[in-house]
């Protein structure tokens, strides 16, 4: 009968059972924010570098429409338009570009 324990060696090694859990959970809580926090900050770099490249793409594209007009013009060399481009014209019904223009709202 030496091996078995009395109900306060049980209680004992219950509670320092216990204890040990609570510890080995707060750290894991603890690692979980910690990954969390690594996680977010994360996430914010990768949504931050996606706007970099959002504005990069649109600053060059309006980079490259300017360099398009400006080869066009360069190769037409100071031309009028090229043919077959057409231009907005007002049509043939008597009345002209400043009237149909005029800020002023005119009934035909």
């Amino acid at each position: 009968m030496t091996g078995e324990k009395t109900a306060r060696e049980l209680m004992y090694e219950t509670n320092r059972d216990v204890k040990r859990i609570c510890r080995a959970l707060q750290r894991m809580e603890a690692q979980g924010e910690a990954f969390e926090a690594r996680f977010r900050v994360l996430e914010g770099w990768r949504a931050e570098r996606r706007r970099a490249e959002r504005r990069v793409s649109t600053v060059s594209a309006g980079a490259g429409g300017v360099v398009a007009v400006i080869v066009r013009v360069l190769r037409r060399g100071g031309e009028g338009p090229s043919p077959g481009r057409r231009y907005w014209k007002a049509p043939n019904q008597g009345i002209s570009t400043s009237d149909r223009c005029s800020s002023g709202a005119r009934s035909r």
